[in-house]
C-alpha cells in the first residue's frame, strides 16, 4: 500500500510541476512565430485535442510542422520536451527516493517534547533549507491530503520566511 501511495504522489508531482512549467514564449513554442496565426490555431486546435491518442496528437503535429515548413524545429522542440520530462521524472525520482528519509527527520523533530513549537518550526525549516528543499514541502503537502479541513491546517505548516 505504501508503494501505490509514492507512485500517486510521484505522477501528481509531475503533472503539477509540469502543468506550471512554461514551455516557450507566451504565444507559445518558439517554432509558431514561424507559421501564420491560422497555422497557430491549427497547432492549438491539434495539441488540445483530448479525443486523440498521444500518438495520433504527435502523429497530426509532425504532419502539421511538414505542411507549415517548421519541421526541424519542431523536431527539436519534440527533442527538448522530451528532455526535459526525463529530467523531470529523474528528479521527482530523487524526491520521492528521500522522502522516508526526510519523514524520519522530521517526526524526531516533532517528537522531541523539550522543543516549542517555534524551536521545532525552526528546526524543521533549517533541515528543509539545508537538507531536505523538495521533500520537507512534499511532506507538508501529502499530510494536507490526509486532514479533514486542509485550510486550517495550511495555516500551521506555511513556512516563514
Amino acid at each position: 500500500m505504501h508503494y501505490y501511495s509514492l507512485i500517486f504522489v510521484f505522477f501528481l508531482s509531475i503533472i503539477i510541476v509540469d502543468s506550471k512549467h512554461k514551455h516557450g514564449p507566451k504565444g507559445g513554442a518558439e517554432f509558431l512565430k514561424n507559421v501564420t496565426a491560422d497555422a497557430r490555431k491549427e497547432f492549438q486546435n491539434i495539441s488540445k485535442n483530448p479525443g486523440i491518442s498521444i500518438q495520433q496528437k504527435e502523429d497530426k503535429l509532425k504532419e502539421w510542422a511538414k505542411e507549415n515548413n517548421v519541421e526541424a524545429q519542431f523536431n527539436e522542440h519534440l527533442t527538448n520536451m522530451t528532455q526535459h520530462k526525463e529530467q523531470l521524472n529523474k528528479n521527482v525520482g530523487v524526491v520521492v527516493s528521500r522522502l522516508s528519509e526526510a519523514k524520519i527527520e522530521v517526526d524526531k523533530i516533532f517528537a522531541d517534547k523539550s522543543m516549542t513549537k517555534i524551536q521545532q518550526h525552526d528546526a524543521v525549516e533549517e533541515l528543509r533549507k539545508k537538507k531536505y528543499p523538495k521533500e520537507i514541502p512534499t511532506l507538508f503537502y501529502i499530510g494536507k491530503l490526509f486532514t479533514e479541513d486542509g485550510k486550517k491546517e495550511e495555516k500551521h505548516t506555511k513556512r516563514r520566511n
